[in-house]
């Protein structure tokens, strides 16, 4: 699994990860080693609890989205889709998979047939850098323990020619360090019907609870 936010804060007990919170744009990702299907969870914050280093309960607030995909129990072939969008989304996990899921609030759900499924079906934001990601405690914070500071660097000095002139006007001069006007950008919002998927829309502050079937 991947997660990624604007800020993480990760808490070790006894040398393994116990807990952890992203903050702004959090984003999970998870795909089986056999797989090119991405199981997808995003929302404002995440909170998540591990046990002997595995992450067995999390809690995604704040316009909580997900995708993920349901297997069949005997052939393990893929079955469907199913994205959903409500307010909190409480997630249980066992041996890396997802077991149980509680939706509360404000619920969207759809659920596809495999063979409808488009390729590459992502939320807005995901990011997916398996080769990025620490293996250990020292990669993720440093061999000091402290957060890596980017040196600062003296701004480039703008050259001037010292030459004696005459009667003559200065020569505008073009600073070495200018940059070129930024690009705007024009952000999408995220919408159901971006996946072409007709959503089911239940009461306001409704749960809905899915149960996934356990593997044999």
């Amino acid at each position: 699994s991947q997660v990624i936010g604007d800020t993480i804060y990760v808490q070790f007990k006894q040398n393994k990860l116990n807990n952890l919170q992203a903050f702004k744009n959090a984003f999970l990702v998870n795909t089986p080693a056999d797989s090119l299907r991405f199981n997808q969870i995003k929302g404002r914050f995440m909170t998540g609890f591990f046990a002997e280093g595995k992450l067995k309960t999390l809690f995604v607030d704040g316009n909580a989205e997900s995708i993920y995909y349901t297997q069949d129990d005997s052939t393990k072939v893929y079955k469907e889709m199913n994205q959903t969008l409500s307010s909190r989304i409480k997630f249980i996990f066992k041996n890396n998979d997802i077991e149980h899921i509680v939706y509360v609030n404000n619920i969207e759900g759809a659920l596809n047939p495999e063979n409808k499924v488009e390729k590459d079906n992502v939320l807005k934001g995901f990011s997916w850098k398996p080769k990025e990601r620490p293996k250990s405690k020292k990669e993720a914070i440093g061999a000091s323990g402290k957060a890596k500071v980017k040196p600062k660097t003296a701004p480039a000095k703008t050259a001037i020619s010292t030459a004696k002139t005459t009667n003559l006007k200065p020569a505008a001069v073009k600073a070495a360090d200018q940059k070129p006007a930024t690009p705007k950008v024009v952000s999408k919002t995220d919408s159901l019907p971006n996946f072409g998927i007709k959503p089911i829309l239940p009461k306001k502050d409704s749960v809905k609870v899915e149960r996934i079937p356990t593997k044999q």
